[in-house]
């Protein structure tokens, strides 16, 4: 996967800022190289959406037929040293048995809520599952959670339905991405891992205040401060009309002269061949030209977009066979 600024690797100078540095090593000295925030794998960096995905081991409790507990793993995560957030939007807390409450907090107990989810036969979880309490259940978390304490309890110890569920599950999962089918109610713990949603910004600082202090000011050219939903901080948007990324040098782009000469060649083209002045078989096979550009050279945006970029000369061609 691509590290985009104002992440790094390597180098912690490589990054905006110390919070932002993310190591890149082998977990255990012979599988592949992982991308690691904390000790946690990282498996996507969105700097549209100001979020990244990671990959989170669930909590568990197993038992034995006579109702022992054999095993138990509960997940504790702390953000706050960083400017990052759970995403209260993408994630959801889950529990997964027929025997079992799934027990969320944070670091500070300041917070705390709970889900059960019970059955009394084998459960067979679709995709669509609603998780309300059968077999699957979730609850909602807080905005602005930066820790987390997710533990796994049981009822009645599994005395009941030990012989198809054994173990209950707890762990909070990407609402996007999360299928119920995934998880077997007869399953045993086996490194099981749910993707979740953070939520980062550039600096846990006002806009004001970093835009009064601009050599500490991450936005670059033709972008605008952003405070974040959650409220932590702020970053970095392309303006409207404008890509790329916001945080590199020199800044957001609007069309280049490279792709404006590219596309208004595709557009002249497909007009040409619209008018039958041009064989639509060599045209296409020369230039590539697909249905999608010649629909898209008849929208107003672009023909807006030919009649202010274009020499006079052609603008007069382009209006004689397509009036603009």
């Amino acid at each position: 996967m691509s590290v985009p600024y104002p992440f790094g690797i390597g180098e912690h100078s490589c990054a905006e800022n110390e919070h932002l540095f993310l190591n890149c090593n082998q977990s255990d000295g012979h599988d592949p190289e992982k991308l690691w925030f904390h000790d946690l794998p990282v498996l996507n960096i969105s700097v549209l959406e100001g979020s990244m995905v990671v990959s989170i081991f669930t909590a568990h409790d197993c038992y034995n037929q006579s109702g022992e507990q054999v095993s138990n793993h509960s997940v504790s995560i702390d953000l706050s040293q960083g400017p990052y957030m759970f995403s209260d939007t993408q994630n959801m807390f889950t529990a997964i048995g027929c025997d079992t409450m799934g027990l969320v907090s944070n670091e500070k107990a300041t917070y705390g809520a709970a889900c059960i989810s019970l059955c009394d036969e084998m459960a067979s979880l679709a995709d669509k599952s609603s998780c309300s309490g059968s077999g699957c259940c979730q609850t909602s978390i807080p905005q602005g959670l930066n820790s987390l304490y997710i533990s796994s309890l049981s009822l009645f110890n599994h005395k009941n339905v030990s012989d198809f569920n054994p173990c209950g599950y707890a762990f909070l999962a990407d609402r996007r991405t999360f299928k119920a089918s995934d998880w077997k109610i007869s399953g045993l713990p086996d490194g099981n891992a749910s993707d979740a949603v953070i939520e980062w910004v550039v600096e846990t600082k006002t806009c004001e205040q970093v835009e009064a202090n601009t050599s500490s000011y991450a936005c670059r050219n033709n972008t605008n401060c952003s405070y974040s939903e959650n409220g932590q901080g702020y970053r970095c948007l392309c303006k409207d009309g404008f890509t790329g990324n916001p945080y590199l040098p020199p800044g957001c782009r609007g069309l280049s002269s490279d792709s404006t000469a590219s596309i208004l060649k595709q557009i002249l083209t497909s007009v040409l061949i619209g008018k039958g002045i041009l064989a639509k078989e060599s045209a296409r096979t020369r230039l590539g030209i697909t249905h999608a550009v010649v629909h898209w050279a008849c929208s107003v945006t672009v023909k807006q977009v030919v009649k202010d970029s274009v020499s006079p000369q052609l603008l007069q061609l382009l209006e004689e066979l397509f009036p603009l």
